[in-house]
Formats: structure tokens, C-alpha cells, sequence
């Protein structure tokens, strides 16, 4: 891969948490409400509002207010320019049935990525328009020519919960060189059913043309790549930056997920592992040839687990062993080494055992391993 691309970075992206206040609530009256399964996988999602509308209680009360959200049992109004919970129950019938329809469109709408429906314990491919500008900016140099968009795969596992603040998010890295031709969706086959049955959604994304011409397939524009897709996540599930992401990697693939990972760590994002199969790279090199692209305090706590087979003719032994200790030279305090009897190749159950290691270190740490402080 060409390394001599400079670091550019991405928008901050930071999504700040809303201060709920309690105010003084409509007492209910006698029509008996029955929270759905709706108001309660609501409970935590910030909703497309529902501005100016006239409201109605079991009395013929009316007021104007904007529909914020369902909380519990409760609606949560903007009454005056204050944010106030009115009890379900305490609304027309006429009301209570407008929330149940605009919950059930909101959740019809958290259920699809950059406007196409997602199928759950699936893959999509869709196209996704730049956002960040410094990013496109950057993938017209690389390709020397005008570009729009970044093709993106992305799937859910079957139970997949859009408003659930524990999703867990694998980006798949594919090497420059080889069958996939730098293409992450190609090489994505490689971890997707292993990674759904784990319960990770899997996020791949490739140029608009593939590779730049001229080894220019470099770190900063799989950046590029990567906050696209980002983005589109943000457009439909602002909450995502609380979510849980790995890299995974084969052969020089570990290069990119090695660098996405300091990069997401840069970004504020929370990773929680490192996945490196028959490659050369790893943080710790990056480290070293990059002084600048420094993670925060906690990175060298991210597991990292490498695998490597012994009869590999491609990334050899004597590679792996180097490779190795580069990385404990890098102070990455929770590495695990595995072997197995073959060459260079991906070996699945390694790729098991390391989404297992994961989830066990997501259950130790709920802030998850190399977040931001």
C-alpha cells in the first residue's frame, strides 16, 4: 500500500445528549392507555419532531405544541420553549392514535441506511454522496478525476435494534493487491455470516471506482471511505457514536484496519478490538511510521488478535514472529497470538474465537477498550 499520503481529518461529529427536564404533567384521566411495543423501543431515540401541532386532552383542552419524543408512558411536548411529559393517557384518542402512527413511521425509518430498506440477518449495497469535504476533496486527488459517492455494504444481524445503544459495528478491510482488488465489499464474504450469528453488523465501503490508479489506494482514503459511510449512519441513527466498533483485516488488509482504528479512536469513536489475519501490519507500526496519527489514552488496552499459519509462503513465520513483536514493542497490552496449520489464507474459527474475546471484553468494560477519555 502507498504510505505516502498525508492524514487528513474527519469533522468531530460529536453528538451531545439532551438534559430532560421534569416539569409539571397533565394528570391522567380515565381512558386506559396501554404503552405499545413501540413507546417502549422509543424510549431512548432521538425522533424527527413534529412541529406546531394542536393537541387535545380527555377534557377538550387545547393547546400548540411540538411532539419531541415518547418517553415511558409519556409524550414529551415543547410547551412554551419547555420540554414537558404529558401522559399518554391523558391525550384524545384521536392524539394517542396520531403517536402510535408516527412511532410506527419512525421506525419504519430508523430500519433503512442511506434511504434503502435494511433486511435484517442481510447485506445491502448502496451509494452514499460525500458529506465531509476535506475527505472529497481528498479521493478526487487519489482517483484524478471527479468523484461523487462511496459504495457501501451493510448488514444486520436478524434481531438488529436501531434504537438500542449496544450495537457492535465490524468494518471489513480488504489488502490493495490479490482477488478482491482492493474492494472491502468482495472481501466482506469472508466475516459476514460468522460476524451476524455473533449478532455484528457488518460495514464495508469501496471508491466509486474501485482503486486509484498508481498504488494511491492509501490510509487517508480509506479514511475517506470509511467517514462517508459514517455519515450515512448518522442520518438515520444519530445515537451510533455510542455503539461499539472492530476492524478486521486480511493480509494487507491489516494495514487499513490497523490505521482505522487509530483514526476512529481520534475521531471519539469507541473501538473495541482489532482483528489481523496473515499481515505484516499493526498499529504498532503505524505508530512508528507516523508519529502523528497518535490514539488517546486507553488505545493500547484494545485487544488485538492476530492469526497467522504456519506453511504461509506470503506473510512468513519469520514476518508473523516480527510483526509480533513489534506490537508488544508498542506497549499493546492485550494481544492474543494464534497459529494453525496452514498458509496464507483466513482461518474462520480464529475470526470465532476473536469475536468471542471481543465480547467478553465489552462485558468486563460496559466503556469498551481504546474509547475516548
Amino acid at each position: 500500500m502507498n504510505e505516502s499520503m498525508g492524514l487528513q481529518k474527519s469533522e468531530n461529529l460529536v453528538i451531545g445528549s439532551l438534559a430532560w427536564k421534569s416539569l409539571k404533567t397533565v394528570k391522567p384521566m380515565r381512558m386506559k392507555w396501554k404503552t405499545s411495543l413501540l413507546a417502549a423501543m422509543f424510549l431512548a431515540l432521538s425522533l424527527s419532531p413534529v412541529s406546531a401541532r394542536s393537541w387535545t386532552d380527555m377534557q377538550g383542552r387545547k393547546l400548540e405544541a411540538d411532539l419531541l419524543r415518547v418517553e415511558g408512558a409519556s409524550a414529551l411536548l415543547r410547551i412554551g420553549g419547555k420540554e414537558t411529559p404529558v401522559p399518554l393517557v391523558s391525550l384524545s384518542a384521536e392524539d394517542q392514535a396520531f403517536i402510535t402512527q408516527w412511532q410506527q413511521e419512525q421506525l419504519e425509518a430508523a430500519m433503512t441506511y442511506a434511504g434503502t430498506k435494511l433486511v435484517p440477518g442481510k447485506a445491502i449495497q448502496v451509494e452514499v454522496p460525500y458529506k465531509v469535504e476535506t475527505y472529497h476533496k481528498l479521493a478526487q486527488e487519489q482517483y484524478g478525476k471527479p468523484t461523487s459517492l462511496v459504495k457501501v455494504l451493510l448488514a444486520v444481524p436478524k434481531d438488529f435494534d436501531p434504537m438500542s445503544r449496544k450495537n457492535k459495528v465490524l468494518l471489513v478491510h480488504a489488502t490493495a493487491s490479490g482477488a478482491n482488488g482492493g474492494r472491502s465489499i468482495l472481501a466482506a464474504g469472508m466475516y459476514l455470516q460468522a460476524a451476524l450469528d455473533d449478532g455484528w453488523m457488518v460495514l464495508a465501503s469501496d471508491g466509486e471506482f474501485g482503486q486509484p490508479p498508481n498504488n494511491k489506494d492509501s490510509p487517508g482514503f480509506r479514511d475517506a471511505l470509511v467517514v462517508q459511510s459514517l455519515e450515512a449512519m448518522k442520518a438515520t441513527w444519530p445515537h451510533h457514536r455510542e455503539w461499539t466498533y472492530a476492524n478486521a483485516g486480511f493480509s494487507g488488509g491489516c494495514g487499513y484496519a490497523s490505521w482505522t482504528s487509530i483514526s476512529m479512536n481520534e475521531w471519539g469513536f469507541k473501538t473495541t478490538g482489532m482483528f489481523l489475519a496473515c499481515g505484516h501490519f499493526s498499529p504498532a507500526l503505524w505508530e512508528k511510521e507516523y508519529p502523528k496519527h497518535k490514539p488517546k489514552a486507553g488505545f493500547h488496552n484494545l485487544p488485538v488478535f492476530m492469526s497467522y499459519g504456519d506453511k504461509d509462503t506470503t506473510c512468513k513465520p519469520t514476518t508473523a514472529d516480527a510483526t509480533i513483536a513489534a506490537t508488544k514493542g508498542g506497549n499493546y497490552n492485550t494481544l492474543k497470538v494464534e497459529h494453525f496449520d496452514g498458509g496464507h489464507q483466513m482461518n474462520k474459527d480464529h475470526f470465532k474465537a476473536a469475536l468471542t474475546w471481543f465480547d467478553e471484553h465489552m462485558a468486563a468494560d460496559k466503556k469498551s477498550f481504546g474509547s475516548a477519555k
